[in-house]
C-alpha cells in the first residue's frame, strides 16, 4: 500500500460517526439511483480542520451503503490551519462507501501531491488509514530525489 499523506491518521470513531451521519442524509433525502449533480463531501478531524473533500459531477446513491460517483475528485488535507491540500484523488468513476470512509474504482486513477504523480487503474483509497492501493498499471514519478534505493 502506498500511504496518501505523511500525517497522522485520523481519529476512526470520529470519522465513522461523520460517515454514518453522511449516509443517513444521503439515505433521508434520496432513492436508489436518484443523481445529485455537482455534488460535494467534506469531513472534518475532531479539531474542527477539514480533512478531505470529496466531490464529483454525478453522485447515484446505491444503497446505505453506496454511492457512485462520476468524475471524482477527492483532495486530502493538511487537517490544521493551514488547510493546504496535500493530496489529489481524480477517477472518472468510483464507488465511495460512506459507513468505512473508503472509495474504490476498477478503472483509471491519477494521484497527485507536491512530490509524486501516481497513476493506475483497479484501485482502492482508505480513508481511515490514509491509504492508497492500485493494483494494475501502476506508474509512479517522484518530484524529488529518492537516494539510492535502487542499490
Amino acid at each position: 500500500m502506498i500511504p496518501a499523506t505523511n500525517r497522522p491518521s485520523l481519529a476512526t470513531g470520529a470519522v465513522q460517526l461523520l460517515a454514518c451521519v453522511l449516509a443517513a442524509a444521503l439515505a433521508a433525502q434520496m432513492t436508489p439511483n436518484a443523481p445529485i449533480e455537482n455534488f460535494r463531501l467534506p469531513m472534518f478531524n475532531e479539531a474542527g480542520y477539514r480533512t478531505w473533500d470529496l466531490r464529483g459531477d454525478v453522485g447515484r446513491y446505491l444503497d446505505a451503503n453506496r454511492v457512485e460517483v462520476d468524475n471524482m475528485r477527492l483532495r486530502l488535507y493538511s487537517g490544521d490551519e493551514a488547510e493546504m491540500v496535500d493530496t489529489t484523488i481524480l477517477s472518472p468513476l468510483a464507488v465511495f462507501f460512506p459507513h468505512e470512509t473508503r472509495a474504490a474504482g476498477p478503472g483509471p486513477i491519477e494521484i497527485t501531491s507536491l512530490n509524486f504523480q501516481i497513476s493506475g487503474t483497479d484501485w482502492e483509497w482508505f480513508g481511515d488509514t490514509q491509504t492508497i492501493r492500485i493494483d494494475e498499471d501502476v506508474r509512479v514519478v517522484f518530484r524529488e530525489s529518492v537516494g539510492n534505493i535502487l542499490k
